[in-house]
């Protein structure tokens, strides 16, 4: 790394400018060149008007809302609500009268099985500590889970 140190800059031609690279540029020029040749003191000010739109947000226009393609999941999730007890299948607790998402726990992942992803035999139905325990705890804990309601 470079320490700064003052001398000429080769962009501007000013004398007596703290240099910071190997190109010899001052600092306030490598600042320009990376604000669209602003200087410190326009981009705070335009910045604090609201102004200031960066680069990133003028080159990538990026939707506000992201809709997701309907995979037939939901649909499939309703059914096995209307065929199935509503209750956990590993600690029998109550569900309640209506299905979220959460309930529905696929047995085999969907990344590394998405063939088996409408399949409904793949399909179980957890409360959320028993679908988290499946997904993040481990067998232990998912199967001390069943323990504990018995």
């Amino acid at each position: 790394m470079i320490k700064p140190y003052k001398g000429t800059c080769n962009e501007c031609g000013e004398p007596d400018k703290w240099i910071q690279n190997s190109k010899r540029v001052c600092i306030e020029c490598v600042y320009k060149k990376s604000h669209n040749g602003m200087t410190q003191f326009e981009v705070a000010y335009n910045s604090q008007r609201g102004k200031m739109v960066s680069d990133y947000q003028k080159k990538k226009k990026v939707p506000k809302t992201r809709t997701k393609k309907p995979s037939g999941e939901w649909n499939m999730f309703l059914e096995i609500w209307q065929e199935r007890e509503h209750r956990c299948e590993h600690c029998k607790m109550w569900l309640g009268d209506f299905p979220k998402a959460f309930m529905f726990s696929h047995r085999k992942g969907k990344g590394a099985h998405p063939e088996l992803r409408l399949d409904k035999d793949n399909i179980d139905l957890f409360c959320w500590d028993c679908h988290y325990a499946y997904d993040h705890q481990g067998k232990e804990k998912f199967n001390q889970r069943k323990d504990m309601n018995t």
